[in-house]
């Protein structure tokens, strides 16, 4: 099995190549979709409400606020979150060991330093217009945790070059699909 992370700045269109490759027929695993599921966990609100103690109820939105707002608060909470997701990524890697590609979406994989667990790794990008009109387009945009990510992810072209591909996000579907198929051709 080959295992490949994907990675990218915010909003560069990591989760749309995730729902490309699994529409393709392959096991695909969203570190992003599986935290959603980790805040759902009464267990792990009780936890975060530990490590942040003027938090009286969970609010994943006064989560967000408050983890952008606060490097120490951050931390702390990708000190729980972390271990738990890397068990999730090392369980999928298991549960599959007997395809041929697994793809992975890991937002913070060069900041997290996950490199190791992954075969190769795939860049999305896309321009800052583009990463910003969609960030605009999501449901709960906030400008302020836009601009704090920003500056809590390495750059885009720090990634990019840490990466054993890149796919340009920007691209036409049909010049989408051929940048994939030409590196699963190179996986082969």
């Amino acid at each position: 099995m080959i295992s490949i992370g994907i990675t990218g700045s915010y909003a560069s269109g990591k989760s749309y190549l995730l729902n490309l490759l699994s529409e393709q027929g392959f096991e695909t695993f969203s570190c992003d979709k599986y935290v959603g599921e980790l805040y759902q966990q009464p267990s792990v609100q009780s936890q975060i409400l530990k490590l942040i103690p003027d938090m009286t109820s969970f609010d994943i939105r006064k989560l967000a606020e408050k983890i952008y707002a606060d490097d120490n608060i951050r931390k702390k909470i990708e000190a729980l979150i972390h271990p738990l997701v890397l068990a999730h990524i090392l369980k999928f890697k298991e549960n599959y060991a007997r395809k041929k590609f697994v793809f992975i979406e890991v937002p913070l994989l060069f900041e997290a330093g996950w490199e190791i667990y992954f075969d190769y790794i795939i860049t999305a990008f896309c321009s800052s217009e583009s990463r910003l009109k969609h960030a605009m387009s999501k449901k709960n945009f906030d400008k302020n945790i836009y601009d704090k990510l920003e500056q809590i992810q390495f750059p885009q072209d720090e990634k990019m070059k840490r990466a054993d591909f890149i796919i340009n996000m920007d691209a036409k579907m049909l010049e989408l699909k051929t940048q994939i198929s030409n590196i699963l051709e190179k996986l082969q």
